[in-house]
């Protein structure tokens, strides 16, 4: 111990001479050197909003599959119509796999976990949802988009009449191996009651010995769980909770038993979008570059997005970017209702490759997929009492597009597009007040 004392005072001592004596690498080094850093947010911006194409929602290597499924519909005032529904197979436990020998079903019902992130709209209105099964295989091997539908059979279930409510429900459940039941409390969900038929139809296939984990959907081929078109809102669905399920309530020997099948993802989720701005105030502006100069509207869900590019961007090439932000206002416009319809919580920039939109390379997001991390920027932060701003960095991105790497264009989304229903209207980059901004920090070459 003493030994490592002496030569961590020796060389400390050597350090704080070397530091007093001249170097070659001090100060001199820099002495015909001078930064010129500079800072400006006068650089012209031309903007529009342009429709999205159809998104990716379900990709069966993706690693991080969507986790809010949105099942609603929206009549927007300012975008009009938008809704969006679920396609679903179910699965079980392969540690944990059904019997159903001697079983007779009581009743089967289909359990959906709500996620917060995804409710939206007017929710203190009426929601009728119906679920129907599905009657073509949804390819589990084949990516889906959500222009893309799949047939359905006849309706299996419904729940009309149901008001959101995020409070924990009862449930009545057998219990001590089927011998007596009680009451259980659980998590805020939904739940609707299904045909009897769709019960006894997988009791069956288990007791005639088909019913395997590899190939289930085989014989089922799954769920959609859709929307009408007079409901007022979107509800978020947690299909990875455990807490969603298709469960079967059956006795078997005169006891009483329940049995969960799975949406978990091993299987195929998908999701089917449909939008329609015909009449809506953001008609007008989509697509006309003159009329962004004022109004910009982004929207999910295949909805709309903003185009961005510089037209002198020229005159940059002599400037290396330290930082670069898109600045954009909330903007109040007449008619619309931002208690029902607050705008998207974060913002984020993309690159268009041969047609297909990717997050550019300022953009971070955290563990859970659906956040980014603070460097992206993006986020919204109230600014005054009811003024808000976006501000996202694009300082690779605006690099690249200096250095003619990327083509002089960025689409600006609200994050995430396929799981949160919230939308954003911003100012324009000619608003006389609170105009959309390119705020460069930059070094001279």
């Amino acid at each position: 111990m003493k030994t490592h004392r002496f030569w961590f005072g020796s060389a400390l001592l050597l350090l704080l001479v070397m530091c007093n004596d001249p170097s070659p690498l001090g100060s001199d080094f820099l002495k015909d050197v001078e930064l010129q850093i500079g800072f400006t947010d006068t650089v012209s911006v031309n903007a529009m909003t342009i429709p999205d194409d159809s998104l990716l929602t379900y990709e069966p290597a993706n690693l991080t599959p969507i986790r809010t499924f949105l099942v609603g519909s929206l009549h927007d005032p300012i975008f009009g119509y938008s809704e969006s529904n679920i396609y679903t197979q179910i699965d079980y436990d392969v540690f944990s796999p059904p019997n159903f020998n001697n079983a007779v079903l009581d009743s089967v019902v289909l359990t959906l976990a709500f996620d917060s992130l995804g409710i939206y709209g007017d929710t203190t209105q009426p929601i009728t949802l119906e679920v129907y099964r599905v009657m073509e295989d949804l390819q589990i091997a084949q990516p889906t988009y959500s222009n893309q539908s799949f047939a359905a059979g006849k309706v299996v279930g419904e729940l009309t009449n149901y008001y959101f409510n995020n409070d924990s429900v009862t449930v009545i459940e057998p219990i001590n191996s089927g011998t007596q039941l009680d009451t259980v409390r659980k998590a805020p969900q939904i739940r609707i009651r299904l045909n009897d038929g769709i019960g006894n139809e997988l009791i069956e296939l288990d007791t005639s010995g088909v019913l395997d984990v590899d190939n289930l959907y085989d014989h089922f081929e799954g769920l959609t769980i859709r929307t009408v078109a007079s409901n007022q809102a979107m509800l978020g669905i947690d299909l990875n909770n455990t807490a969603s399920t298709l469960t079967m309530y059956y006795q078997a020997n005169s006891y009483k038993y329940t049995y969960s099948f799975l949406m978990s993802s091993s299987i195929k989720r998908t999701l089917e979008y449909h939008t329609d701005h015909t009449g809506a105030p953001v008609e007008p502006y989509i697509g006309d570059p003159q009329k962004g100069d004022s109004l910009l509207f982004m929207q999910p869900l295949s909805g709309t997005n903003i185009q961005l590019s510089i037209p002198g961007l020229a005159n940059l090439t002599d400037y290396i970017i330290n930082k670069a932000e898109i600045e954009c206002y909330i903007a109040t416009v007449d008619g619309d209702n931002l208690d029902l319809y607050p705008p998207a919580s974060q913002v984020a920039p993309y690159e268009q490759i041969e047609g297909i939109l990717y997050p550019t390379n300022d953009v971070f997001t955290s563990a859970d997929f659906r956040v980014l991390l603070d460097a992206s920027g993006g986020k919204l932060e109230e600014v005054s009492t009811g003024l808000y701003r976006y501000r996202a960095n694009i300082s690779a991105h605006l690099q690249n597009m200096i250095d003619g790497y990327v083509e002089n264009k960025l689409i600006l989304v609200p994050y995430p597009r396929t799981e949160s229903p919230r939308r954003s209207i911003v100012y324009g980059p000619k608003d006389p007040n609170y105009p959309m901004k390119l705020r460069i920090t930059y070094t001279s070459k």
